[in-house]
């Protein structure tokens, strides 16, 4: 990528004045807080297979250094994205670590969900059964039983 591009309003903008992530969290983040992003700055956009909606894909996110407010630059998001003393401290108010923990809690979640095992609920007149679908012999020969197969 060249050293210089044209950010909107025509200035020129080098490398020191943007940051890049390819973590859509974390994206998201900076988003929320303000910060400009510039991939609809020609030469800012790069999207690697099907982008974030294909297996393997990637997309790097292209953003300035500093929130519009000023309130945040990008290495203090990056130095307490995973500052887990700052983000554990009870008496932390900041709206950042309620975005990282609440990106934190949805992975948490993800994780639970996949450990799920699938069940199956089958229906016979007034009897239903539920079960495991990775039961063993003996206990489908019981739901059979039971349901009257």
């Amino acid at each position: 990528m060249p050293d210089n591009k044209i950010g909107n309003g025509g200035a020129i903008l080098t490398p020191e004045d943007f940051d890049s992530t390819r973590n859509t969290e974390l994206a998201a983040c900076l988003i929320t807080l303000g910060f400009p992003l510039l991939n609809d700055t020609p030469g800012f956009s790069r999207v690697i297979g099907e982008g974030i909606a294909g297996p393997g894909g990637a997309v790097t996110w292209w953003f300035g250094k500093r929130s519009r407010d000023g309130k945040y630059t990008m290495d203090q998001v990056l130095a307490r994205w995973e500052d887990w003393n700052w983000l554990n401290d009870p008496n932390n108010l900041d709206p950042l670590a309620y975005i990282i923990t609440g990106f934190h809690n949805k992975r948490r979640l993800v994780d639970e969900v996949k450990k799920q095992e699938v069940m199956v609920l089958v229906r016979t007149g007034s009897r239903y059964a539920l079960f495991s679908k990775n039961s063993s012999r003996a206990t489908m020969d019981r739901v059979e039983r039971f349901l009257g197969f």
